[in-house]
């Protein structure tokens, strides 16, 4: 028998943490939440990606010619080329945004196949887990994700809070995109959901509050989730004996 996972599935949610306490927090059920502008600001405070995206929720334009024009007259007072321009719209970047590292089939390798069931490691690659360890830190907190994604499904509705949830697609930055611009111009929730491939290793998934706005660290009580979540050292995870199996029903 050869078993093939669902590739659309996503089998696990890993938060990482250098902070323990952190993820107690979060498995009481507090997801804390920053918005744009503080991923933003803090690469170009550290000067290192990684939690911080200096291009978070950026249109990215690639050799352009600038011209600027006074709307009134439609008289020309500035031509110019540029090797890259970045802008951002102000009401995005204050939208709440929940970050996790999901877990589907292309990180998951097959160890062992049962009847019912396959038993499955993570396949992350020692660059990879490096990575994370040194963006995200030494602690995880595995969870269940069709149960997480029922309880914050609940607990917006009973708030009245719309989001916007998915995996994030990673692409080259350096390449000029039309769908990323009509994404930004119309306000599709498909633009919170880009990021440049240097942080493809974090395999995100996010949770944006599309109808909050703060300047402040946002926190969304979704209930306690200890039945439902586990906490482990993020090297053990990687390298030592955790097997996850998975129901082929």
């Amino acid at each position: 028998m050869t078993s093939k996972l669902d590739d659309d599935r996503i089998f696990m949610f890993i938060k990482f943490k250098d902070n323990k306490d952190h993820l107690v927090s979060l498995q009481r059920g507090q997801l804390y939440m920053n918005n744009g502008n503080f991923f933003k600001e803090l690469e170009k405070k550290t000067g290192i990606p990684g939690v911080g995206d200096k291009y978070e929720l950026a249109q990215i334009f690639n050799q352009v010619s600038l011209r600027f024009t006074n709307p009134e007259t439609d008289e020309t007072f500035l031509v110019d080329d540029a090797q890259m321009v970045s802008f951002n719209i102000n009401a995005h970047m204050l939208m709440p945004i929940f970050c996790i590292t999901q877990v589907d089939s292309t990180s998951l390798s097959i160890v062992k196949e049962n009847d019912d069931s396959v038993e499955c490691k993570l396949n992350f690659g020692d660059q990879d887990i490096e990575q994370i360890i040194k963006d995200f830190g030494e602690h995880a907190l595995l969870i269940n994700p069709g149960e997480f994604t029922k309880r914050v499904d609940k607990a917006v509705e009973k708030q009245g809070i719309q989001t916007y949830k998915g995996k994030v697609n990673y692409e080259d930055y350096s390449v000029n995109s039309k769908e990323r611009l009509i994404a930004q111009h119309n306000h599709d929730p498909n633009f919170f959901f880009y990021k440049r491939n240097e942080f493809a290793h974090q395999r995100e998934y996010r949770i944006v509050l599309a109808n909050k706005k703060s300047d402040v660290p946002y926190v969304l009580d979704i209930g306690d989730m200890s039945d439902i979540s586990y906490l482990i050292e993020t090297r053990k995870l990687f390298t030592g004996d955790f097997v996850l199996k998975l129901s082929l029903e």
